[in-house]
């Protein structure tokens, strides 16, 4: 289908449209919805340098150097998860301070 065809198809598509169809193929499945104590355990990042590990045909000796790379560099990337994981949980509090704000200004209606 050329460029052309496309955006004539999608405007005769969406002239179809009516109320609540939808499109073929333009549909957003609803996921589940992940609570605040969900979010906030996903918040906190715990690496695991067990999972470290190489599946090559030579998987011991890579293995061996990506630990060391990673033993190497534990500081630095103990240091950006830290902040990452702070951002988050500030990040965190602030939605549910909106979320509680929302619900007493629903509650007030």
């Amino acid at each position: 289908m050329k460029p052309e065809q496309a955006l004539e198809e999608a405007r005769r598509r969406a002239a179809m449209q009516s109320g609540d169809e939808q499109i073929e193929g333009l549909t957003i499945e609803p996921t589940d919805r992940v609570g605040l104590e969900q979010l906030i355990e996903w918040a906190v990042a715990e690496p695991d340098p067990d999972k470290v590990r190489s599946t090559r045909a030579l998987g011991a000796p890579i293995t061996a150097i990506k630990r060391g790379m990673v033993h190497l560099t534990r500081q630095q990337t103990g240091d950006l998860i830290a902040q990452q994981a702070r951002f988050n949980l500030h990040l965190l509090t602030r939605v549910a301070e909106l979320e509680e704000r929302i619900k007493r200004l629903e509650d007030t209606r």
